[in-house]
């Protein structure tokens, strides 16, 4: 049976942390990799202190402390990893990094975003008509989609001087909702927002298309690109969208195990790690926040059956390894490369040696903004990945790490997360059977309750 690619991964992720009051070191080592410090000269309406953290020139992380509420714990402080560091296998390492270097004490989770990128739903369903079939079908009858929960919505569209409407963007629940949950086109919003190559290159990675009219939006200057943005015709320019899910899962750093207000649980950091253990974590919170019914001919919504939107292959994809350093912005560059590509189009009397010297300009500056990898490092780089699925074991879990700790927060059972974690993980390691009848209220029985 054919398998629409998918690609899951974590959007944002902050931590809470409890800091020992002294200077941010300007300069330090986590564990093996130096960092640097740059306190910026803004502040947030949480705190009183912002500061940039870098490695080898590249920003990884904010670190904001000192709260302006004497409400909050005046140790308290936040670690937030930056968009580029999560799209590598090594955000988690990374963030274990900055926190030995900030000398912070790691508390629990505060926010974070999950997200499922397509091109099709299950079954090649169309992102855009599913979503327009959810605004506009007739109710109680055959096509009709409902979702589970909140009834309230809101919806990002378009229409075309001769009617046809297109949606680029869903919301449901209201935006107070401490567990928010979005559809939208992430093609569109890099074309028009922030283009991020690291996305762009994990799409890549597993198989997503995102084709667009490259030279005919880039030959745009700014003023005919924002016009587009403003009448809503950048879509145009888009031959393949990649389509996001995203749930967000909000906190505040004083209350972290409160799931009953969307407060996230304490999580032990190494179950980030295994790419396994963030598409379980999707999957969980999709069972319950994107849980869509759909009339198949019934006319009560109680009998309408779950629909099944999302892929679920069982098999993880690989992030790269090494931190993709591409330019996040590429506008500047971008806009040097289409005035000098203007220039040779212009001059008809340049030599061939000018002509060399600004073609290898222009892809220069394409390369640095992530538009383009020569062929000879994507080979390179295909090698790689086939040689680490030849060596990566998938890992056995069969108690969910994350039922457990949505089952001791709904029994009010204070418990060890990291003690949790490794004793699942100990179990994983000596049992053969199946831990399908092993309950949690055997867990507590052994103690891993503080």
């Amino acid at each position: 049976m054919y398998m629409e690619k998918y690609c899951i991964s974590v959007d944002w992720l902050q931590v809470y942390c409890l800091n020992n009051l002294s200077d941010v070191p300007l300069v330090g080592y986590g564990n093996c990799r130096a960092f640097t410090s740059e306190k910026l000269d803004r502040v947030t309406p949480l705190w009183t202190e912002v500061y940039m953290i870098k490695y080898d020139g590249l920003e990884v992380a904010e670190y904001c402390r000192f709260p302006r509420s004497s409400a909050m714990d005046a140790k308290g402080c936040t670690i937030k990893l930056h968009n580029r560091i999560l799209y590598s296998a090594q955000f988690i390492e990374v963030l274990k990094q900055v926190i030995h270097f900030l000398d912070v004490q790691y508390v629990g989770v505060t926010r974070l975003d999950l997200c499922y990128d397509c091109n099709y739903l299950h079954g090649r369903r169309s992102v855009h008509d599913f979503l327009f079939q959810y605004f506009v079908h007739a109710p109680y009858c055959s096509g009709h989609i409902i979702r589970n929960g909140s009834r309230r919505v809101q919806v990002n569209a378009t229409r075309t001087q001769h009617g046809a409407t297109t949606i680029s963007a869903m919301r449901w629940g209201s935006k107070s909702s401490a567990v928010g949950v979005y559809c939208y086109n992430k093609s569109l919003e890099l074309l028009e927002v922030h283009d991020k190559p690291w996305i762009r290159a994990a799409w890549e990675n597993v198989g997503l298309i995102n084709d667009y009219d490259a030279c005919g939006w880039n030959s745009l200057d700014d003023r005919d690109k924002q016009k587009s943005i403003n009448e809503g015709k950048t879509e145009k320019y888009i031959k393949t969208s990649v389509w996001r899910f995203e749930i967000s899962i909000k906190s505040e750093g004083r209350d972290i195990i409160n799931l009953g207000t969307g407060q996230l649980f304490r999580i032990d950091l190494s179950y980030l790690t295994t790419q396994e253990y963030i598409e379980k974590l999707f999957y969980v919170y999709a069972n319950k926040y994107l849980d869509f019914r759909e009339s198949t001919g019934q006319t009560e919504i109680r009998n309408y059956p779950k629909m099944c939107i999302f892929e679920c292959t069982g098999n993880s994809e690989l992030k790269p390894i090494h931190i993709n350093k591409n330019a996040d912005t590429g506008r500047t560059e971008k806009i040097a490369a289409n005035k000098l590509r203007k220039l040779a189009e212009t001059y008809s009397d340049l030599t061939t040696q000018d002509l060399s010297a600004i073609n290898a300009a222009v892809n220069f500056l394409y390369e640095i903004s992530g538009m383009k990898k020569s062929e000879h490092e994507r080979k390179k780089y295909d090698a790689y990945i086939c040689h680490l699925a030849a060596f990566t074991e998938k890992r056995r879990m069969e108690l969910d790490y994350f039922e457990f700790l949505q089952y001791t927060h709904a029994h009010r059972l204070d418990y060890s997360a990291v003690a949790a974690a490794n004793y699942i993980r100990s179990l994983n390691e000596c049992l053969d059977t199946t831990m399908d009848d092993f309950t949690f209220e055997q867990n507590s029985a052994i103690g891993i309750y503080e």
